[in-house]
């Protein structure tokens, strides 16, 4: 996936996570934006990256029209 600086992402059934730091590392300033149904997934993304993960609605999602990659 070629993803660019200031890209806006929206990755569905992130899993664990795993692929975060590789997503992170290919461009500046990007936004992922990522969703899994799974409260066990989301625990363990949030435990194994040591990030934040809330529980929102879609409409919440901080995404243009226009996103640049899904």
């Amino acid at each position: 996936m070629l993803i660019k600086d200031h890209d806006s992402i929206l990755e569905i059934g992130f899993g664990s996570g795993n692929n975060f730091p590789d997503l992170l590392a290919k461009a500046n300033d990007i936004n992922v934006s990522s969703i899994d149904y799974s409260p066990g997934m989301r625990e363990l993304a949030k435990n194994i990256n040591k990030i934040d993960v809330d529980t929102v609605h879609s409409s919440q999602l901080p995404l243009d029209e226009d996103g640049d990659q899904v």
